[in-house]
């Protein structure tokens, strides 16, 4: 009853945090990482056990970007 709501609205969380690491501005990351947290609450509620863990680890990244900054893109320096 509830799955394809929270389908609709796991999939504007995830984006709106793709988004936000893509971007990298402070404020958005902050946003992301309330929102993949109340994903993953949601998920355990209706009892996705497989989604947690990962929405979880999402939000512990998104975090870890506000907190550290981002982790920088590798660059790949052509021999010379």
């Amino acid at each position: 009853m509830f799955r394809p709501q929270f389908s609709a609205l796991a999939k504007t969380r995830v984006t709106a945090g793709m988004e936000a690491a893509m971007r990298r501005d402070h404020q958005v990351m902050v946003f992301a990482v309330r929102e993949l947290h109340a994903l993953a609450g949601e998920a355990g509620l209706l009892g996705l056990i497989e989604v947690v863990p990962l929405a979880r680890a999402a939000e512990l990244k998104a975090n870890s970007s506000v907190r550290h900054g981002p982790t920088p893109t590798p660059t790949h320096s052509s021999p010379h």
